[in-house]
């Protein structure tokens, strides 16, 4: 198995999630996957009060609006 760190820890405190804020991981921080068949991936969250979460993963460099 190989492990890689997709980004350090971002801290969102303030954001309003009624305003539909947003955060792009930065494309020097992607990874090609190219070669893999199958991944997981752990996401910690150390605090949330009244916030929904909306993760968008996706195979290939598209972004999509």
């Amino acid at each position: 198995m190989k492990c890689f760190l997709l980004q350090d820890w971002v801290d969102v405190a303030g954001l309003s999630s009624a305003g539909g804020s947003s955060i792009l991981q930065s494309e020097s921080c992607w990874l090609d996957m190219s070669g893999v068949r199958d991944i997981v991936a752990w996401l910690e969250i150390r605090e949330a009060t009244n916030s929904s979460l909306l993760l968008q993963t996706s195979p290939s460099k598209d972004i999509s609006s």
